[in-house]
């Protein structure tokens, strides 16, 4: 009885447009390939790596008389650069005003991605006490697909979203990534999220382009359940439109009938 008078509420807010559904990132454990809630993720401190990767413009911008040919993003996890599509930079950057609207071409994958500005960037200090600013080059890799921060840039610049794991973590071109036609970007399908890992830095180290490798010790979310580090993963939701049914009782207060 419950669980009918469960199913036709439902369908009556569904027919009345008070729910709806869409995306967005839940914590996903690709071990038991269920949701988290919050209170379900353990943090833990670990001590990993910052990788700085070279992304290639497509043409090279002059700066102050230096012909600059790539930007350097810095980033704890590599294999989700497979699912970039824009490189950010603050505004407040002195290189902004040269690099903003351009092009870069993303290693491994050949996609052409656009520079965009965004306050939400840390601006570079090497002598901030602010360690996100200590570690910044100034540009950010944004995958919407697998990172919160990443999802609301790419939701103010309606950024394309490209998924490029499958449930178990693995590298997957099945879930929303459809240009992986390279020869490199085919080598990586199928392998484990942390063997892709591997396998993208040592790319980069081949093709002369990572930079420096940081040691860094930062907090990672681990289900509770399997104990391994969860995924941001992109997942179809249900949504009560809380906004309707109170326009509709301030017009109730307002015309005198509540």
């Amino acid at each position: 009885v419950c669980a009918k008078a469960v199913r036709a509420a439902f369908f009556k807010l569904f027919k009345d447009g008070l729910i709806y559904r869409g995306k967005r990132l839940v914590n996903w454990d690709p071990a038991t390939q269920t949701v988290l809630a919050d209170d379900e993720v353990e943090h833990e401190t670990v001590q990993g790596h910052f990788w700085y990767m070279r992304y290639p413009l497509v043409e090279p911008v002059e700066i102050t008389g230096q012909s600059i040919e790539y930007v350097t993003v810095a980033t704890t996890r590599p294999e989700t650069m497979l699912g970039d599509t824009a490189v950010a930079m603050n505004p407040a950057d002195e290189r902004a005003e040269y690099l903003l609207g351009k092009k870069v071409r993303l290693p491994i994958v050949g996609r052409i991605i656009p520079i965009i500005a965004d306050e939400h960037v840390v601006l570079p200090n090497p002598e901030s006490e602010d360690e996100k600013a200590r570690f910044s080059t100034g540009f950010l890799k944004v995958t919407p697909a697998h990172d919160p921060d990443d999802w609301e840039i790419g939701q103010r610049h309606g950024l394309e979203v490209v998924n490029v794991m499958a449930p178990d973590g693995s590298i997957s071109d099945k879930y929303g990534w459809e240009d992986a036609g390279t020869p490199e970007a085919q080598s990586l399908l199928g392998m484990d999220r942390f063997e892709a890992r591997e396998a993208i830095v040592e790319w980069f180290r081949k093709e002369n382009l990572l930079g420096n490798v940081r040691e860094y010790a930062h907090e990672v979310g681990h289900s509770y359940r399997s104990h391994v580090p969860i995924e941001p993963y992109l997942s179809d939701q249900w949504y009560i439109a809380v906004k309707k049914p109170i326009e509709h009782l301030r017009e109730k207060f307002g015309s005198g009938l509540i």
